[in-house]
């Protein structure tokens, strides 16, 4: 209203309803990104820059002329249904403001492909080596791998050493806090003769 200064000849409601199929990803993404870089330009203020991968599932009401059966959960208390997103989101610890995000369908959620394609996106910075902070759900080796593939940093939390996480195969110390260095030979084959023949 303010954008037609409160005139009579805005679109309704309804009409905004109705185009919102026209508006693409990309073209979110494009202003995503301006309005990042207008507000904080880029600059490489110290030697590293820290990047934080976290992710939420969140529910909205819809409909399915709006929202594909990849985002449809179920009935619940509502004739028409509810739908979850997840959202993959970059959040820069120094500037305090988010430099990446991307959305996924509940049913196509898929936080490994997301923060490859976030560590992708991301420009490289003069002197500046990025540090990438990843949750449990972003931790894998193909993660790791593709971070030092691409030349730069990161720091994953993982599951407690008890679980059947990534260090759960390690025979870790039973102290509250220790630090070792641990070597990890990645193959193809699961064969019990390639472990014997490791061990």
């Amino acid at each position: 209203m303010d954008f037609w200064h409160l005139q009579d000849s805005c679109p309704s409601v309804s009409a905004f309803n109705q185009q919102r199929s026209k508006l693409k990803p990309e073209a979110l993404q494009a202003v995503f990104k301006q309005f990042n870089s207008l507000a904080l330009p880029l600059e490489p203020p110290t030697k590293y820059r820290f990047l934080a991968a976290d992710g939420s599932t969140f529910a909205f009401f819809s409909k399915h002329s709006f929202a594909s059966d990849a985002y449809y959960v179920s009935e619940g208390h509502s004739k028409k249904g509810f739908y979850n997103m997840h959202l993959n989101a970059l959040y820069d610890l120094q500037r305090h403001t988010y430099a990446d995000a991307i959305l996924q369908p509940v049913h196509d959620k898929d936080e490994f492909r997301a923060f490859c394609d976030m560590v992708d996106r991301q420009e490289s910075l003069p002197g500046t080596k990025n540090i990438y902070i990843g949750d449990r759900g972003y931790c894998s080796y193909n993660n790791m791998a593709y971070v030092i593939q691409s030349g730069e940093y990161f720091l994953f939390r993982t599951k407690d050493i008890h679980s059947k996480g990534l260090v759960g195969n390690f025979d870790l110390p039973g102290e509250e806090a220790f630090d070792m260095t641990v070597t990890v030979t990645l193959v193809r084959s699961r064969s019990k003769k390639l472990a014997a023949a490791q061990g």
